[in-house]
């Protein structure tokens, strides 16, 4: 018995500069649709360059370029760019003002039909970190989360606090830390009464998380200097008074945790210096 024959409908070509397109290389573009660029940016100054190709009806290929500056607080900055009619060939991002290193300016690229909030995510086209070197580009570079990879490494100065007062630090909304080192010193007055320095966190700035002890005594009138970081032995330098005590291994802080620094027994003339300290920050891309 003869087979039945099965017919299967080809694709329409698209044609750019006169020359075939490979599907599924591109996207059609019916004239709605728009490049959807969506940032998360700790570093100020920062200015981001998208241009793209398309493959007009009439068989021309137009390159088009747009500049959008987010802000650098870390909040979500969208911004739509209109496609016009034809097929999307490529498109690529990067930081064309600013310099930020990896870890610091996160972006997504969507195709969008519609305007605003009403407009409809018809697929992600990049997503990842950008520098002014370092770009991406479609087709090619792969979708990565923000808490992927290798995050940015800032070293800070935190505030000093006042006299009789701890040390206190929060991490800002949209970032996640992990701690790599922290530093400060504590000079205690002339009361007699022996201090003990201790390092704590809290999440949300409220719930006690952990406290991290030192396994000395400090007497008054005695600049200490301390040094905290994941998995140090502790040690003790009592002639230069200098102490050194180990943070959990990978210590991570969500945005709105706080690390304090304190002593039982802290006195109303002892005095704690800024700490300075050293984290892996992510992005916290919502």
């Amino acid at each position: 018995m003869a087979q039945r024959e099965q017919v299967f409908v080809g694709q329409p070509p698209i044609f750019g500069g006169s020359r075939l397109l490979p599907s599924p290389s591109q996207f059609f573009l019916t004239g709605e649709d728009r490049l959807r660029v969506v940032c998360v940016n700790s570093r100020s100054g920062v200015a981001l360059r998208v241009q793209w190709r398309t493959a007009r009806p009439d068989g021309s290929t137009v390159p088009n370029s747009e500049t959008t500056t987010p802000t650098s607080d870390r909040t979500t900055n969208t911004n739509d760019f209109e496609l016009g009619e034809g097929s999307l060939l490529n498109v690529t991002v990067y930081a064309s003002a600013g310099a930020p290193m990896t870890g610091q300016t996160f972006v997504i690229v969507h195709l969008v039909r519609g305007v605003g909030a009403a407009a409809i995510v018809l697929g992600t086209i990049l997503a990842g970190y950008v520098t002014a070197i370092q770009a991406l580009g479609f087709p090619g570079s792969p979708i990565v989360n923000a808490l992927e990879g290798e995050p940015n490494l800032r070293t800070l100065a935190g505030t000093q606090p006042a006299v009789g007062g701890f040390i206190s630090e929060a991490v800002p909304t949209g970032a996640r830390w992990e701690i790599v080192s922290w530093f400060c010193t504590f000079q205690t007055s002339g009361v007699g009464i022996t201090r003990y320095v201790a390092t704590a966190t809290y999440t949300s700035g409220v719930i006690l998380q952990g406290i991290f002890l030192t396994t000395n005594t400090q007497a008054g009138g005695i600049l200490g200097q301390y040094t905290f970081g994941p998995n140090l032995p502790f040690a003790n330098d009592n002639t230069n008074a200098a102490f050194q005590s180990p943070l959990p291994s990978r210590m991570l802080l969500a945005a709105g945790a706080i690390i304090t620094t304190s002593a039982y027994n802290l006195q109303g003339g002892d005095q704690f210096s800024a700490p300075r300290f050293t984290v892996r920050e992510w992005l916290e891309v919502g």
